[in-house]
């Protein structure tokens, strides 16, 4: 059959993929209309055909919006929805896209819909650009919820969001330096409809029509393209909002030129490298501390027990060290150190040996706030950070939709594993082939490989806290997730709900930004033996609810009080099998999900698979897109 081509002659033509178009309605009888439908045959096959009447009414009361700023305006609707209730299908949405580009040559392209998770993103952005490249201006709304939209937020795409001050169907805002262009008046205003004539709408798809409507109004009262129109709105209208970001980003590590480390002091920070030092991209060369310690000339295997012959280093004393043998100083944190024996140089002064040595520097202290600023601009001295100017200011507050798998590891205390957890999980992972993204919150955590850092433990001075954070957590999660990755992997710190309510420092504000920024889709609950089951449920009903996600298994720290009824004053002693085992019996009656031991190797492997058969046999519900 022959397709409906553009109408001929009359002003700017301007295209609205949405629900069709009712030429008949009042609003619209000065326009010239077209269009076709787009749609899937009982096959499944993508069918395009010339009925775009519309049977719901939004893409009328866009059109009526375009038309009530430009009566001379052509309009040609491609059908894609019945329903506002429906997920916009993103197969249709790229060909609908296609047929506009190789078939109707229009001036502006009106998209009052969205997608806030997208599986074909890049084809969507290739699509988008191509359009901008032969002429059309493509003018995109963001979601009514607030989230981030394909394609309004890709460069290139004038994306729209309601204005708060934008009370006139004229009245408009520039953004600059955000991935929002304007905002425009999406206040509730009479549109046309269809079943009743009339409707009370509002929402950012009238903004993105008023928008497109002034352009059409001043392609015509000025005889310009779309592009130069849209030129003329922002050169007339001095940005009412600004997202600069406050700075150059933080330097990344240079992992990559490390062969050879010593590190430095042996404590809780560093006993991660010497356990695991077959996962680091360098050799550990030496092992040091001060003397003072009590452990220089001890063993790494009788200190960390667990660890491989092949591995075990004898402990050296760090005012001997030999300086040759070495291309990387690994610096652990020393402020306790350094208050123990009352010496404020002692980072200092290792410092200035390793510079004038020509080391790299990997340091887990903050230079800057530690009295050791004047070597913070070393370049081969590297201390991870997070500064405002790390974050990319969010337009509005909007986020990412995370459309990957997010795994996540939380707690019930400190020093229960939760980053030998992450590390156990990240090699079997990538052992299993996957790819990886994975933010560590260690400042060790780059040193393995981890794809980013976000530190917020002992001693960090993290710029970031509150909105900012969660902020954060979601850019970086959408850029691992642009980057390739398969699965986010990450892990918390300390607990997740306070033991206590005595004093402001028992509020696990932190762990709770952290929780809303990443928003896992499973947790891996590290666990205590003498953990009280009241408190591990709390801590699963919180997490459960707290965000969607499920707490698939409990993972068992291997050492329990040597005396329950004095505390941890009495220490800890290693959990017995037969401990265990009775333990693993009562919870997983209790809480009816598989509690394991950490590092036993046959558990490791189980949740493994755990968190890939989630994933695997996980339903995505997720909202993708939809008329906004």
């Amino acid at each position: 059959m022959s397709l409906p081509t553009p109408p001929s002659g009359g002003g700017p033509l301007v295209v609205l993929i949405d629900s069709g178009l009712n030429p008949s309605h009042p609003y619209l009888r000065q326009a010239l209309c077209d269009g076709v439908a787009i749609g899937r045959s009982a096959a499944g096959d993508i069918l395009l055909t010339g009925e775009y009447q519309d049977r719901l009414g939004h893409g009328t009361a866009m059109g009526g919006l375009v038309v009530s700023h430009c009566r001379s305006v052509r309009l040609f609707a491609v059908r894609l929805f019945d329903s506002l209730e429906t997920l916009i299908d993103e197969e249709l949405l790229l060909a609908a896209l296609q047929y506009v580009e190789e078939n109707i040559p229009c001036d502006i392209l009106n998209l009052s819909l969205g997608l806030c998770v997208s599986e074909h993103k890049e084809a969507l952005r290739e699509q988008c650009l191509r359009l901008r490249r032969r002429g059309t201006l493509i003018v995109s709304a963001f979601e009514n919820g607030g989230a981030v939209t394909y394609p309004a937020a890709f460069e290139g795409v004038v994306g729209v969001t309601t204005g708060e001050r934008c009370l006139k169907s004229t009245d408009y805002e520039r953004v600059e330096d955000g991935m929002v262009d304007l905002c425009a008046c999406g206040r509730a205003q009479r549109v046309a409809w269809v079943n009743p004539d009339v409707f009370i709408d509002s929402g950012n798809s009238l903004a993105c029509a008023h928008v497109s409507g002034l352009l059409a109004q001043r392609m015509c009262g000025d005889g310009v393209t779309a592009a130069e129109a849209y030129e003329h709105l922002c050169r007339e209208t001095p940005p009412r909002w600004r997202f600069t970001a406050a700075g150059a980003p933080s330097p990344q590590p240079p992992v990559g030129s490390y062969r050879r480390a010593v590190l430095f002091p042996f404590n809780k920070e560093i006993h991660s490298l010497v356990r695991y030092a077959r996962l680091l991209p360098f050799t550990v060369e030496g092992v040091c501390d001060l003397r003072v310690s009590g452990r220089v000339g001890a063993h790494t295997a009788r200190l960390l027990p667990g660890i491989p012959p092949e591995q075990d280093q004898i402990i050296g004393d760090i005012d001997a060290l030999d300086w040759s043998s070495f291309d990387t100083l690994i610096l652990g944190h020393t402020r306790e150190l350094s208050q123990l024996i009352r010496e404020d140089t002692l980072l200092p002064r290792l410092l200035q040996k390793a510079a004038e040595t020509d080391k790299y520097v990997y340091a887990f202290d903050d230079l800057e706030s530690c009295g050791a600023g004047e070597w913070a601009e070393n370049p081969r001295f590297y201390f991870p950070r997070l500064r405002l100017s790390d974050l990319k200011p969010p337009n509005f507050g909007k986020l990412y939709r995370p459309w990957l798998p997010v795994a996540a590891v939380f707690g019930t205390s400190s020093r229960q594993g939760k980053f030998t957890l992450q590390l156990l999980l990240r090699e079997k992972l990538l052992r299993r082939g996957y790819r990886l993204g994975q933010i560590g919150t260690e400042p060790s955590a780059p040193l393995f490989g981890m794809e980013a850092c976000f530190h917020f433990g002992f001693d960090s001075s993290s710029e970031l806290s509150s909105y900012a954070a969660i902020a954060w957590l979601n850019q970086t999660i959408n850029e691992l997730s642009e980057d390739g990755a398969e699965l986010i992997l990450t892990g918390c710190q300390s607990e997740i709900l306070p033991h206590d309510t005595g004093n402001l420092g028992d509020y696990p504000l932190h762990q709770l930004h952290f929780l809303m920024g990443v928003q896992p889709d499973i947790i891996l609950l590290c666990v205590n033996p003498f953990d009280e089951e009241s408190y591990l449920r709390r801590c699963i009903h919180f997490l459960e609810s707290a965000v969607d996600s499920r707490v698939a298994a409990l993972v068992v720290f291997p050492l329990t009080l040597r005396f329950p009824r004095s505390g941890l004053m009495g220490g800890k002693r290693p959990l017995t099998e037969e401990e265990f085992l009775s333990l693993r019996h009562q919870w997983e009656a209790a809480f009816d999900r598989p509690v394991l031991r950490l590092e036993k190797e046959e558990d490791m492997e189980a949740l493994t698979d755990i968190v890939i058969d989630y994933f695997a046999d996980e339903t995505d519900s997720e909202e993708k897109g939809a008329p906004v």
